[in-house]
């Protein structure tokens, strides 16, 4: 068990799956921290809302007025412009410059394709220095696309770009590419074999040395009062009964022997 159920709200896991972000609530006060999943260290961390990981360090808050970049290192939010305010002729007659939008893709140093399919995050380099240089955009920019347009976008031109995991991605590799989690438990990518079993309902990830997955429970847990108040049509959970974050182990003899120091 990496997060006990009695306190736990939500949690999300980096990139790299190293590290495991956690809210908690104890009575009315909510807290969060990072927890090392190599050494299983608590880490203090601001219980600050955020859309999604960029990197471990980096956090991307996306919400609808003003995106921040959020440096978890020192706590500095840094706002990142659309791409239609990025420069005056990024927009030429009411339309996106593509011209200009694929150069700078190009130029960038980082570029990420967040969990919805729908947003880009562009780095620029030096980005500490000269945050104004980076920018976003997204589906919004091109009302005539479709789902993970934007995706095939990148891919039409040859972007070098990082897709964030989603937090419940419904199956994903294991670092080292042997090794897929799925719901119900873990296989061997060559031959499709199951070597384990988990019915904890959601796989979250990977922990960075593929010798565990990640696992958690999706959105509610399970009901122990529903009622409908005596005037809702459709009953509601009264009393939801919280559930842990686990860890998944691989079988031992499916490993891959540890690196000498």
């Amino acid at each position: 068990m990496l997060v006990p159920a009695c306190r736990y709200l939500s949690s999300r896991l980096s990139p790299s799956g190293r590290f495991l972000y956690v809210r908690e609530k104890r009575f009315w006060r909510t807290s969060a921290y990072l927890l090392d999943l190599q050494t299983m260290e608590r880490i203090g961390a601001t219980d600050q809302p955020f859309s999604s990981f960029l990197t471990d360090n980096l956090w991307f808050d996306e919400n609808g007025l003003k995106d921040y970049i959020i440096d978890r290192t020192t706590g500095r939010q840094y706002p990142i412009q659309a791409f239609r305010h990025w420069q005056e002729n990024a927009y030429v007659n009411g339309n996106p410059n593509l011209e200009l939008l694929i150069s700078a893709l190009h130029k960038a140093e980082q570029v990420f394709l967040t969990p919805n399919y729908s947003t880009v995050v562009v780095l620029m380099p030096n980005f500490f220095a000269n945050p104004e240089q980076s920018f976003s955009f997204d589906r919004s920019d091109f009302p005539e696309w479709g789902h993970r347009r934007v995706e095939q976008f990148l891919q039409e031109n040859n972007v070098v770009y990082q897709t964030i995991l989603e937090d419940f991605p419904g199956e994903v590799a294991s670092p080292d590419g042997r090794l897929l989690a799925r719901s119900d438990g873990v296989y061997l990518i060559e031959t499709n074999q199951k070597i384990t079993d988990e019915y904890f309902v959601s796989v979250r990830g990977w922990i960075n040395d593929s010798r565990a997955a990640v696992y958690s429970r999706h959105l509610v847990g399970p009901c122990l009062m529903r009622t409908n108040f005596g005037i809702l049509d459709d009953s509601v959970c009264f009393f939801e009964v919280p559930q842990p974050v686990l860890r998944l182990k691989v079988p031992e003899e499916y490993l891959l022997p540890a690196p000498a120091p």
